[in-house]
């Protein structure tokens, strides 16, 4: 599977490793070069440097086609905008795209972009940790964070 991932963050970086290591290729935009640095060499990985809104960044991204474009900027508003251009644009059919507010997560997910919202993510998190007994989450050491 061909994947590119806009912002090279903390997730797009991770986002990244592990689509390399189950074998998928991965081409990156990001205007920041040491951020890139977060994610293992492979042949399979490529780095653009450059704006996520500079067309010429896009389309070297892009140039080979996509089958999966995961959208991880760190704002909602450049996120939404990004989603859209990339699926109309450049026709990838499936789309990504981190939203952290809940109401605006909601209003895409209606529009057929797939929606992460970590604030949703967290606070069912916070939810099933407050409901149920202290120390009988069976799942806890797995969920750790790294």
């Amino acid at each position: 599977m061909r994947i590119v991932i806009l912002g090279c963050g903390r997730l797009g970086a991770r986002a990244a490793a592990s689509f390399l290591k189950r074998g998928e290729s991965v081409a990156i935009v990001d205007a920041d070069e040491e951020k890139f640095r977060n994610v293992p060499p492979s042949p399979d990985f490529r780095t653009i440097s450059g704006d996520v809104l500079d067309d010429a960044a896009l389309e070297k991204a892009f140039a080979g086609g996509a089958d999966l474009c995961l959208v991880a900027t760190g704002r909602d508003p450049l996120n939404i905008l990004l989603a859209q251009k990339v699926r109309v644009r450049f026709g990838v059919p499936r789309v990504l795209l981190r939203i952290f507010d809940p109401e605006l997560a909601g209003v895409y997910r209606t529009l057929g972009l797939e929606v992460i919202c970590p604030t949703l993510q967290a606070l069912a998190e916070v939810e099933r940790l407050t409901t149920s007994p202290s120390g009988s989450d069976p799942g806890k050491e797995r969920r750790g964070c790294t």
